[in-house]
């Protein structure tokens, strides 16, 4: 006499709710990772105009060392009298115009188009740079 050893039950298929707690953890998981993807984006849009930022507030010195006219800026506009067409981009959106007093100033900048993060304007002097914007 054979002993037949019982062959294992094959397993089924996941059941629907196998499934579908696999695709609730799935979309938890996703969108914890899309809101930590969407806070690195607005703080690298940030540390772009605080860099262009900190590029103007060094050209705007210079242009009052000179003592030039510091226009109204806009995109491929140039900052000084004699200055070339910076910034070029749309990472500055405008500039608070007026003139030099002495070698001391006091202007406003916007961001442009590419930096649509936290910071919503930039007071730059002669001395600094005060951001203002939740979180910038």
């Amino acid at each position: 006499m054979l002993n037949k050893k019982a062959t294992p039950k094959s397993r089924q298929a996941f059941t629907l709710i196998e499934l579908l707690i696999i695709v609730a953890i799935m979309g938890i998981l996703l969108s914890v990772v899309l809101i930590t993807l969407n806070i690195a984006r607005n703080r690298a849009k940030d540390a772009s105009f605080k860099s262009t930022a900190k590029s103007v507030q060094t050209g705007l010195v210079s242009c009052c060392l000179n003592s030039e006219t510091v226009l109204g800026n806009t995109v491929n506009q140039p900052i000084c009298t004699g200055g070339g067409n910076y910034p070029g981009d749309e990472s500055i959106g405008t500039i608070s115009t007026g003139n030099c007093t002495g070698s001391s100033f006091s202007k406003e900048i916007t961001p442009g188009t590419k930096n649509s993060g936290n910071c919503t304007k930039a007071t730059i002097t002669t001395e600094n740079i005060i951001y203002a914007g939740t979180g910038c």
